[in-house]
């Protein structure tokens, strides 16, 4: 369960212990526990879309299977639904894993006696994302 948050983690260490301002070197402290929570929690909210979303498919399903009249098959319907609920479970859960992973590896990052924070929200995020604008 931890593999993808330890390769994050290894990434974001590997980046921020090899790279230089000048004369001076990055320091990042260990935060894999920290990415490892926060990748947990990103889970749960795409667990809970995803039984949301299913939730309200099985209810259009069911609600759909009285009309004949559609005019697609269900196989097409189905993909198409899918990857609308997929659509719905990233908007969801990419804002708060964006905003808090950078709150986790910032605050473990120093360039000499100069610490790092970020005060990134998930809220504008999911905002940003839902509207579909990128600035």
């Amino acid at each position: 369960m931890c593999a993808v948050p330890w390769m994050h983690h290894r990434l974001k260490a590997y980046q921020r212990r090899n790279a230089v301002y000048g004369d001076r070197q990055f320091t990042f402290r260990s935060a894999l526990l920290s990415v490892c929570g926060v990748y947990a929690k990103g889970l749960g909210l795409v667990l809970i879309a995803v039984v949301l979303a299913g939730g309200m498919l099985a209810a259009l399903f069911a609600w759909q299977h009285g009309h004949p009249w559609t005019l697609m098959s269900e196989g097409i319907q189905a993909m198409i639904y899918g990857l609308v609920a997929g659509l719905l479970v990233y908007i969801v859960a990419w804002p708060y894993l964006a905003a808090r992973l950078q709150q986790v590896i910032w605050s473990r990052t120093r360039l000499g006696d100069m610490s790092f924070r970020t005060e990134i929200a998930a809220r504008p995020l999911f905002r940003l994302r839902a509207s579909g604008t990128s600035s």
